[in-house]
């Protein structure tokens, strides 16, 4: 590595002999030996080698998540999440004193130990709640951040002409924009209630407008209203993953649907994934627009049930709720010879095999009932408030409060 002048000076102030390496512009190369933080190859090398640290240890590396290394001790299960250069290890006191104590011996480290009951990580702050035995999930740093600077609030993220181009004058300096957005995005872990309006500006971070800027400002606004909101959490009796999927056709301006996906441990519970997002190709009907978001949501399914099922959680079927009949029975039945779904094939039959080997089940839910419908576009005030509470999972006092 190259050394600047200005650094070399300080290499020579800490050791002299060094001075014979100098170049003629007074720079100095270097024979890097460890990696170092910040550069792009550390965060690679630095994983690889805890990674076989790990292994060595008796773990093994998820097959479905890479930064997920889990260990059976007896009965017990010992779970290590890597964040970077941060970990988190989850199990029984006495089995991860052993894991400790071993990382010891190959590493400085640093350990904190974590109430059970209310601990940070990531900026994600988990709260334990003893009246009902659920978990509250927020990121108030984050919250913070976005809303710094802001005195206004607002009730809603959005109001229902989201969709709509007000003001088309391109903004001069787009990084706030897009620095904003990836601060929203990131708080949307534990916020699933922003999602259509988050969906919809990250679909203009390449050229984003005045109306863009508003709609941005509004949100944020909401966020600053709402700041002790949480996802709430509850451990159910069994580990079980349920789904909902919906879509909006044709919201977009250019044709194009949104989808709604969401993802439960348990049912009803707060989302372990939820997205609102624009589908990449132009559906010719509401039928295949929803039939691209159900055949989203099966492979974030999968995913989760075969991550599950190797951390020793096994899953049945798995029931996904639709609202449309038309795509329920495009996937028990298949297409028509004839009409508007006749092409439709790929998709069909990727979704109806799984149907067909038990790994899904189809049930069907009213619109107003679907949760997934909240994430595909913007609801009006009482609407949104009655789904809002549903998807963070609020407890019916919280509700009737929210309501009132």
């Amino acid at each position: 590595m190259k050394l600047e002048p200005r650094v070399a000076e300080l290499m020579i102030e800490m050791d002299e002999s060094v001075r014979q390496y100098l170049e003629e512009d007074g720079s100095m190369y270097v024979k890097i030996v460890k990696a170092l933080y910040g550069l792009q190859e550390s965060a690679k090398l630095w994983y690889e080698t805890l990674g076989k640290t790990l292994l060595k240890m008796g773990f093994t590396r998820s097959n479905y998540d890479h930064a997920c290394f889990y260990k059976m001790v007896g009965n017990d299960l010992v779970v290590i999440l890597i964040y970077v250069d941060d970990m988190f290890m989850v199990g029984r006191e006495t089995d991860l004193a052993l894991v400790k104590e071993g990382l010891v011996k190959e590493y400085q480290m640093k350990f904190s130990e974590m109430s059970p009951k209310e601990f940070d990580y990531v900026g994600i702050k988990v709260e334990y709640n003893a009246e009902d035995n659920s978990f509250g999930i927020s990121q108030p740093g984050m919250i913070k951040k976005v809303t710094e600077g802001l005195t206004e609030t607002s009730e809603l993220p959005c109001d229902v002409k989201l969709y709509q181009e007000t003001d088309e004058t391109k903004l001069l300096n787009v990084f706030e924009y897009r620095s904003k957005v990836m601060e929203l995005n990131y708080l949307s872990k534990t916020r699933p209630d922003m999602k259509v309006a988050l969906g919809y500006l990250a679909t203009r971070m390449q050229e984003p407008t005045k109306g863009d800027e508003i709609k941005l400002l509004k949100l944020r606004m909401y966020v600053n209203g709402t700041k002790d909101l949480k996802m709430r959490i509850r451990p159910m009796g069994v580990i079980q993953v349920y789904a909902s999927a919906d879509a909006s056709f044709g919201t977009f301006g250019d044709g194009k649907s949104n989808s709604g996906i969401m993802l439960t441990l348990g049912f009803p519970n707060a989302p372990i994934m939820a997205k609102s997002v624009k589908q990449k190709s132009v559906a010719n009907s509401s039928t295949a627009a929803e039939l691209i978001a159900f055949s989203t949501t099966l492979e974030e399914v999968l995913w989760t049930v075969e991550l599950l099922n190797e951390l020793g959680f096994k899953q049945g079927p798995v029931e996904i709720e639709q609202d449309n009949s038309s795509t329920m029975r495009l996937i028990e039945k298949g297409p028509s010879s004839t009409g508007r779904t006749k092409w439709i094939n790929i998709k069909h039959f990727w979704v109806s095999e799984h149907l067909d080997n038990g790994d899904i089940k189809l049930k069907y839910v009213p619109s107003l009932d679907l949760i997934a419908d909240g994430l595909t576009k913007p609801l009006g005030r009482k609407a949104f408030f009655s789904w809002r509470a549903r998807i963070l999972n609020y407890c019916k006092r919280q509700l009737k409060e929210d309501l009132d």
